[in-house]
């Protein structure tokens, strides 16, 4: 019988902030640079949202960088495209330099081409386990956006519609067809 030791967080803490992966229930998951347009989007919408919970003092927004410790033994850190955090799910000593302890309120994944529908799905069960509150599937090339909320079904909105920011962001609106311009559609 062949065993295979499980990573913790601890130890792909201890790889470097450069190191790329993720870790689904102990294992290490690469996660590769993706073409530039994801990243387009993810820091569009990061354009939007950052000033409105700036503005109001609701928490904080992290990047494709920031990492969640979502489960222990066997740990799962996950590092969505783009993350909101409500200020008062932040512990009072959390200092800031390690993983977020627990989900997001708000996880963004924008679909990278390499990306498959499992994928895609694997990522939805591990944010759907840890009661991740509400999660923005970002499809680039269908020009959509899926929202998978704790309790409701997903639903998808496209280029005319308005994305709202519901009960973890009450007031924000985006418009999705501004998540799609592009530097040249002007």
């Amino acid at each position: 019988m062949v065993s295979t030791k499980l990573v913790t967080a601890e130890d792909i803490a201890a790889m470097g902030s450069d190191a790329p992966y993720e870790l689904i229930e102990g294992v290490l998951h690469e996660v590769s640079p993706s073409w530039i347009m994801p990243s387009i989007i993810a820091q569009t919408i990061s354009g939007w949202l950052a000033p409105f919970v700036r503005e109001r003092r609701l928490g904080f927004i992290s990047g494709e960088e920031g990492g969640f410790l979502l489960r222990r033994d066997p740990d799962t850190v996950v590092a969505p495209d783009l993350a909101f955090v409500a200020k008062q799910r932040i512990p009072k000593d959390y200092d800031f330099r390690s993983f977020f302890p627990g989900p997001p309120d708000l996880a963004v994944e924008v679909v990278s081409f390499s990306d498959t529908s499992a994928d895609v799905l694997r990522k939805l069960a591990v944010y759907a386990a840890a009661d991740t509150p509400v999660v923005w599937v970002i499809y680039p090339t269908q020009k959509a956006v899926t929202i998978h909320a704790l309790g409701e079904p997903p639903r998808t909105f496209g280029e005319q519609d308005v994305l709202k920011g519901g009960e973890v962001l009450p007031g924000f609106e985006l418009s999705v067809s501004e998540i799609f311009r592009l530097p040249t559609d002007e």
